[in-house]
């Protein structure tokens, strides 16, 4: 949980967060041969989480999964990508498009996954670090230097210790399974619909 805001304080740290067994490989390779610096890799313990049929691994910083022309992307990165993909499934049953930033170098963030995702109209930021010093935090800091002009919203674990449970609870306590993805994500975009009525 604490991993990531710790690393984020470490100058010239290159640090990945893979969520299948082909990306962990190719990012102990990219340590090994083609980093300089020293490297970090967060896998979480466990299997490879569930991904969807038509998902393929790639030796890159991100990818965008989804409709890239959709005006809603949820940023994320490691194992919470599979939850990202369960709410987008839900979402469009609902006719609300989106698509995912998945994030497989979270530092340093790269500049073309900001200039990626400018044009969407709102960006939900889901990760299972602390809000602040994470990915998310600097992430918003580069959008605005890119002076986005669309909404924000984060969700991450906000300056508490997460009680003892197990991984599927505690995501579902903190609002980063797919259920609390969901939930917010229509939330904030109902809202947003609301205010321009």
């Amino acid at each position: 949980m604490f991993d990531v805001a710790f690393l984020n304080s470490i100058p010239n740290i290159s640090v990945y967060s893979p969520c299948t067994y082909d990306e962990l490989m190719y990012d102990i390779k990219a340590a090994i041969y083609k980093d300089s610096g020293p490297v970090a890799i967060r896998y979480p313990r466990g299997s490879q989480p569930c991904l969807p049929k038509d998902y393929t691994s790639y030796d890159l910083p991100y990818i965008v999964y989804g409709d890239e022309t959709a005006k809603i992307t949820i940023v994320t990165y490691g194992r919470l990508f599979s939850s990202a993909v369960k709410a987008m499934k839900r979402l469009e049953e609902q006719n609300i498009t989106v698509n995912i930033l998945k994030l497989n170098k979270i530092k340093p963030v790269d500049q073309d996954a900001v200039n990626q995702i400018l044009s969407s109209s709102h960006i939900f930021f889901f990760e299972e670090g602390m809000a602040i010093g994470g990915v998310s935090e600097h992430f918003t800091a580069l959008l605005a230097q890119k002076r986005y002009k669309g909404a924000v919203s984060i969700t991450a674990v906000d300056n508490i210790f997460v009680p003892q449970a197990t991984v599927e609870r505690s995501l579902e306590l903190l609002g980063l399974d797919a259920a609390g993805m969901t939930k917010k994500i229509l939330e904030e975009t109902s809202l947003e619909e609301q205010s321009k009525a």
